[in-house]
């Protein structure tokens, strides 16, 4: 590019210098002597007379026209040279100059002007000398060759051929670099387009701006421009100066400059011209560039291998830390050396030919193992990957070398287990063969041969599908295709269940672990196959004993649990989680035993959980168990330790819920209760009845003797009166303590309580509302005895409403079962529900409830619950109480349905 800049510096000169017989005006039209405008080129009469050589050239190289001038020159008529190429009139070959071809009238055509030196063929074969000078017309686009010969290129002639301003212009306006003109003072006179698109000003801006101002002051070493100008002052010229400049908006631009000092005629310094090229990207390639070698220096010296660069001559021209760790040689020591001094002397010649002979074809990719040479004598063995590479014309080796000590001691190594793998491989009872990747069997042990009833003579070479059933053929065949495509990455071993086939056809169930085996030969499958026909049948009768196991546990109606040594839930059966409301995805997150207990009893539950693993012995132990709702229920744990190779591995234990347990000994105790008061309450009844048979026995003899209006009479009345009830009171505690005698008939219960509730509520400020099906059963009872129960609790359940209020009484059939957990035999029975909306009864009262003499109201005696529940359970039935304080009170009582 700079070339071509000062060629194009040298043709405005002479431009300048030599005067066009067509001067072009601005608007690229000729001006006649008349003044009238002519089309460029065409002044026949100044074309055809003029002594100058002209010709006409078209964009394809052909000429258009020549002037008698040039015909002269040449010694041909103009007329026949007008349809020749232009390069034709070139002396063959051009020894003037080389650019001058029909290849290089292209680029003449896109640029405004040249002046070029060359010869010109004459018809006789003799050559003339000559200079062209070259012109565009922009409106035809032919160009116009004035050719000039040497000798006659006198300074008048040069002196008349001066152009004018506006061809000048044109040449300073399509130079490719930036270009400015100087006074004597440094200040711009004059500057192209280019040099305004480099720095971001436009072209008027430039104009009285010294160069000095483009100059990055604090980055430019001011000792330099000094030099550089005494430079220019003796020479004329300063060339391939390097500059960082500054663009308009403060952009760094780095350039280089051309500065030609410019005289007039008398040689006194007038300014100078300045060339400027824009080379950030040059820069910025040089640096990319030196970074680049920088960075392969630093990998290089980071390679734990040595890289070794040679020139064609085999000379050492680069030599990284690792080849200095492997030779012990520095980069200093071998820098022009060959490589003799690091290779044993019997394998230098060896490999000298890959790198010592200079015409070598370029190679890449060759490596050879050999041996090199330590810098202390020991010789070690290697791996070189040599190849070659061209910068520009010179050829150059790249050597990477390996010392692979440990490579060779490991492959001995493998060499040798693979010698141990035979022999321990003939040794084992499993069945080892191996098959390379189209499925032949390449290798057999006599555990295969115990196996398979095959020798190694006849499974040797044969294929792998010889060993199992017929079905699996195509399955085996699949597989190794499978395994030929995704290799030896993809399959790492595996283990797997199948079947085989013995020499005597008869199929066994066998596992098979299959895994890759690399060898120098290639890559092998080794199969490790064992007869695992009792194994499944072991597994099959452990799995029979489990589903055994497991129904078993279903079928029980207690709580089956297993436990792991971190507490945690492993099985439990049907009845577990029917009790606690669990799912076994509850069960099968790792849900803890300890969440089934209530938290105030987890911490004794852990201890004992870890007194049993110890091989503790506790028996049962009661604990209060939780359900999901957060119910309770009071339950028996039995538990022992899962022992497995001799240590504990969990727990294993039946949960008992003894909630009816503990209800049938609350009934005992209560029963055993009443009993004892019951006796001692007859006895006192007894004595009682007989002093007050004495006492209503003297008042009727009082009475008798006292007349009817006497005062005393009525005394004795009342004293009577006083005397029924307590006759009433024992007759009371008689039938409490003897359980009464029932006289049992066939009774509707809804009328019986009708009946009751008539007589227990008369003139009371309570309601009752009955709820009974139309189909409630019959019940064998007492009539007497049971409306004395309904009355009592009727009676209760008013003196607790003193305000009044409502009685619900319902009656249903019902059966009983093994899930009621009610202290009754299994039927049918009719149920009876006494409802009030009294304040209700405080908790710690209600286990008392039927105790005798316990009465939680000033009015009542405490007899008669005690009564009622002693007649209810004579007459085989049940009665219950459940009350929330504040919220009333409810009676159910359980009557046997039915006639017997």
């Amino acid at each position: 590019m700079f070339y071509l800049f000062k060629t194009r510096l040298i043709i405005s000169f002479l431009c300048y210098k030599v005067k066009f017989y067509f001067p072009v005006q601005p608007n690229g039209q000729t001006m006649s002597a008349s003044g009238k405008q002519n089309s460029p080129w065409q002044q026949e009469a100044t074309f055809k007379s003029c002594d100058a050589c002209f010709v006409i050239i078209e964009k394809d190289g052909i000429v258009r026209e020549a002037n008698p001038g040039l015909g002269q020159l040449l010694g041909y008529p103009a007329e026949e040279l007008a349809g020749k190429k232009f390069s034709d009139l070139l002396v063959k070959p051009s020894s003037a100059n080389p650019l001058i071809t029909e290849v290089s009238l292209k680029y003449f055509f896109e640029n405004p002007a040249f002046v070029y030196s060359t010869q010109l063929a004459c018809r006789d074969g003799g050559g003339v000398k000559v200079r062209l000078l070259l012109r565009h017309s922009s409106e035809t686009g032919s160009m116009l060759v004035i050719i000039v010969p040497d000798e006659n290129l006198s300074p008048d002639l040069i002196k008349a051929a001066e152009p004018d301003d506006s061809f000048l212009e044109n040449v300073f306006s399509t130079v490719g670099d930036g270009v400015y003109v100087t006074d004597e003072q440094g200040c711009i006179v004059k500057a192209n387009p280019a040099l305004a698109a480099m720095l971001g000003y436009s072209q008027s801006e430039l104009i009285g701006k010294n160069s000095m101002d483009f100059i990055e002051q604090e980055k430019t070493d001011a000792s330099v421009l000094p030099k550089l100008m005494r430079q220019l002052l003796s020479r004329g010229v300063v060339e391939n100066y390097e500059a960082l400049w500054r663009k308009k908006d403060g952009t760094p631009v780095q350039v280089e400059l051309k500065v030609t000092l410019l005289k007039n005629r008398s040689g006194a310094m007038i300014g100078a011209v300045s060339a400027v090229r824009d080379i950030t990207l040059r820069k910025l390639s040089e640096e990319a560039l030196r970074e680049s070698e920088q960075r392969f220096r630093v990998l290089a010296n980071s390679a734990p291998d040595a890289i070794i660069y040679l020139d064609s001559r085999g000379k050492i021209i680069f030599w990284n830390l690792g080849a200095q760790k492997m030779y012990g040689y520095t980069y200093k020591e071998m820098l022009g050396k060959t490589p003799e001094s690091i290779m044993p002397h019997d394998f230098f010649g060896r490999h000298q030919s890959y790198f010592m002979q200079p015409a070598a074809d370029d190679f890449s990719d060759l490596t050879v193992e050999s041996f090199g040479l330590h810098q202390n004598g020991m010789r070690f063995p290697v791996e070189i990957s040599l190849s070659s590479g061209r910068a520009g014309s010179a050829l150059f080796y790249c050597a990477i070398v390996r010392d692979i000590t440990e490579r060779k001691k490991n492959e001995k190594a493998l060499r040798d287990s693979e010698e141990r793998f035979r022999e321990l491989a003939q040794s084992l009872p499993e069945g080892i063969i191996a098959v390379d990747s189209l499925g032949t069997i390449v290798f057999w042990n006599q555990g295969a041969q115990n196996l398979f009833g095959y020798t190694k003579e006849e499974t040797l070479g044969k294929p792998s599908t010889l060993l199992i059933p017929q079905r699996y053929h195509q399955t085996e065949t699949e597989g190794l295709n499978q395994l030929r495509q995704s290799g030896i990455s993809n399959f790492q071993g595996r283990t797997g269940q199948s079947f085989a086939r013995r020499s005597d056809g008869a199929e066994f169930a066998v596992e098979i672990s299959a895994g890759p085996w690399q060898t120098r030969q290639g890559l092998y499958y080794v199969a490790i196959i064992r007869d695992i026909t009792e194994r499944l049948k072991a597994e099959q009768a452990l799995r029979d004993s489990e589903q055994r196991f497991k129904e078993l546990a279903d079928a029980l109606p207690q709580t089956v649990f297993e436990l792991d040594l971190d507490g945690k839930l492993t099985f439990v059966n049907r009845t577990a989680l029917d009790t606690f409301g669990h799912t076994q995805a509850d069960i099968d997150k790792g849900m803890h035993a300890l969440h089934m207990i209530v938290p105030e009893q987890r911490v004794t539950v852990r201890e004992n959980i870890e007194k049993v693993l110890a091989g503790q012995s506790l028996g049962g132990q009661e604990y209060l168990a939780l359900r999901k709702d957060g119910t309770t229920f009071p339950c028996i744990i039995h538990a022992n330790p899962i022992i497995a190779d001799g240590r504990p591995q969990g727990l294993r234990g039946l949960l008992i819920d003894i909630t009816l347990r503990k209800e049938l000994e609350e009934e005992l105790n209560k029963s055993k209760r009443l009993a004892s008061i019951s006796t001692l309450a007859g006895g006192v009844a007894q004595d009682f009845n007989t002093i007050l048979s004495i006492i209503l026995g003297n008042i009727n003899l009082a009475q008798h003797q006292v007349a009817p209006e006497d005062r005393i009479s009525e005394h004795l009345a009342a004293a009577e009166r006083a005397t029924l009830r307590a006759k009433d009171l024992t007759d009371q505690l008689i039938a409490f303590a003897k359980g009464g005698t029932a006289l049992k008939t066939a009774v509707s219960v809804e009328k019986l309580l009708r009946e009751a509730a008539d007589t227990a509520l008369k003139g009371s400020n309570v309601t009752c509302r009955f709820s009974c099906p139309p189909d409630l059963q019959l019940v064998e009872l007492d009539m007497a005895q049971m409306r004395q129960v309904f009355i009592n609790l009727l009676i209760n359940a008013d003196h607790a409403m003193p305000e009044g209020g409502s009685i619900e009484i319902s009656a249903e059939n019902t059966t009983v079962g093994p899930g009621d957990n009610l202290p009754l035999p299994n039927g049918a029975y009719v149920k009876i529900t006494i409802s009030d909306q009294s304040i209700g009864i405080l908790n710690e009262h209600l286990q008392q409830l039927f105790d005798p003499y316990f009465t939680s109201r000033q009015r009542g005696s405490g007899i008669g619950l005690a009564t009622t529940y002693t007649i209810i359970k004579n007459h085989g039935g049940l009665i219950t109480v459940e009350s929330e304080f504040g919220r009333g009170t409810t009676f159910h009582i359980f009557l046997p349905a039915g006639i017997a």
